[in-house]
């Protein structure tokens, strides 16, 4: 078989402001039993290409990373694109996937974040205060749904705590909405010091999905009491190293005295 290339990993769909540049970007893997050159291209719905890559060429059982850069339409909307592996070789299309775009006249950031404080451990109040930011501002009010989270290392990998979710107004012709929460620190279940994320999540019900921003920063989260009483490794340390002096200790007085007696 010649070479046969699949699309294994693509941009499935975002959400972009009207006008704006746009990168789409996929893997492009060789399952074939031969080496050979593949195109990747992005078609509209109409079939017109917007945008292709160059001719790359990739040997049996490897793979390329492609990034197609086009502008988004200036009139709002959900465009349907479609990428094709071309092959080069053979000259025909190997593979197909979609690419749904969401194109809106908004674009949204979270700006001027204060969280205070950085070092915190489970009772402690954070406080946390941001600029949500779109432009432009909508013309009638808007809801907007604010979450703020809280990232930590778990068993399966990442957990989130949902510290507080709100509903919001964004008041018409309004583009900077400041918003300040203070909330109480959980017990995570951790014992020790961590490096734990602050999410801060909102969504601006102008656009289906709703238009969002994330901003994401570092905390030192801290907890040095397990539960039940259990002694955390931190205080655990200290004991074990003692102990363990201890042990050296009396063998050499045990050594000293058994010398002595001979």
């Amino acid at each position: 078989m010649p070479a046969k290339f699949v699309i294994t990993i693509w941009l499935t769909e975002a959400t972009v402001s009207a006008g704006k540049s746009v990168e789409a970007y996929a893997r492009v893997e060789n399952q074939g039993d031969a080496s050979g050159q593949v195109q990747v291209r992005l078609k509209d719905s109409s079939g017109n290409v917007v945008v292709q890559s160059s001719a790359v060429t990739i040997d049996v059982g490897k793979y390329a990373d492609f990034t197609l850069t086009f502008t988004a339409p200036s009139a709002t909307g959900d465009y349907k694109y479609t990428y094709e592996a071309y092959n080069v070789s053979s000259g025909s299309v190997d593979d197909t996937k979609t690419l749904t775009l969401h194109v809106t006249q908004y674009s949204a950031s979270i700006q001027n974040v204060v969280v205070t404080p950085t070092t915190v451990k489970p009772g402690d109040i954070l406080h946390v205060e941001f600029d949500y930011v779109v432009s432009p501002a909508p013309t009638s009010d808007t809801g907007l749904g604010v979450s703020l989270l809280l990232e930590y290392p778990s068993a399966s990998g990442t957990g989130l705590y949902v510290l507080t979710s709100d509903m919001k107004t964004l008041p018409a012709n309004t583009s900077t909405l400041h918003l300040a929460y203070d909330v109480k620190v959980p017990d995570l279940g951790l014992y020790g010091t961590f490096t734990v994320y602050l999410l801060i999540s909102t969504g601006l019900q102008v656009t289906s999905p709703a238009l969002a921003a994330v901003y994401r920063v570092a905390i030192t989260y801290g907890s040095a009491i397990s539960p039940a009483g259990l002694i955390s490794w931190e205080q655990l340390q200290p004991l074990i190293y003692a102990v363990v002096a201890m042990s050296v200790v009396m063998l050499v007085l045990y050594v000293v005295r058994s010398v002595s007696r001979e």
